[in-house]
């Protein structure tokens, strides 16, 4: 769970959409992502499905990674263990649960961009059957259940930054033809 919370998830932050002009090629973007109502348009068919498909799935990641966060950012340090807050922390698991939910319910029509949802989506469900695991090994205070439940939260949080850098890759690069075919 620490690997999840702790860290800003970086294929969100290399993909900026501002919603501010003068017409980057990030706020190009943008703006063809927001015309989905227009596809029918000439205009909106040359985009590739998979941008939509990449903004869908990373708003949904960084809805789910923020709800999570916001829950346990305020949990005290290693040093005072004792008032480890277990209400919060289960919350925590039930937005990663609810978030994994929502990833895989997507309707997304890229076969790239479906395989990175179905990774994800496991990943954040094991993060949360890892805390989970962890608010019961800490409330029955048993040492190798928690270092079981660490090592299934590490796992699938190396698994999450893997993924994200790859999802980042794919999208950026869709992103990037996109660009190359817009400017001559």
């Amino acid at each position: 769970m620490s690997t999840l919370i702790s860290r800003k998830i970086r294929y969100t932050a290399d993909v900026e959409f501002p919603s501010v002009m003068p017409l980057t090629p990030s706020a190009r973007l943008f703006l063809l992502i927001s015309c989905t109502g227009l596809c029918g348009l000439s205009a909106c068919q040359r985009v590739d499905p998979a941008l939509y498909d990449c903004q869908k799935l990373l708003d949904q990641i960084q809805l789910t990674v923020t709800e999570a966060q916001t829950l346990v950012q305020d949990e005290p340090s290693t040093d005072m263990p004792q008032t480890f807050n277990f209400e919060r922390w289960l919350q925590a698991a039930d937005a990663l649960k609810i978030g994994a939910e929502a990833i895989a319910q997507l309707r997304l029509r890229d076969s790239q961009v479906k395989t990175y949802q179905t990774q994800i989506s496991d990943i954040y469900q094991r993060q949360a059957e890892a805390t989970y695991a962890m608010v019961k090994a800490r409330q029955d205070k048993d040492l190798e259940a928690a270092k079981t439940a660490q090592s299934l939260s590490q796992t699938a949080g190396t698994k999450e930054q893997t993924i994200g850098q790859a999802l980042d890759d794919y999208c950026q690069a869709k992103y990037q033809d996109f660009i190359a075919t817009e400017d001559p």
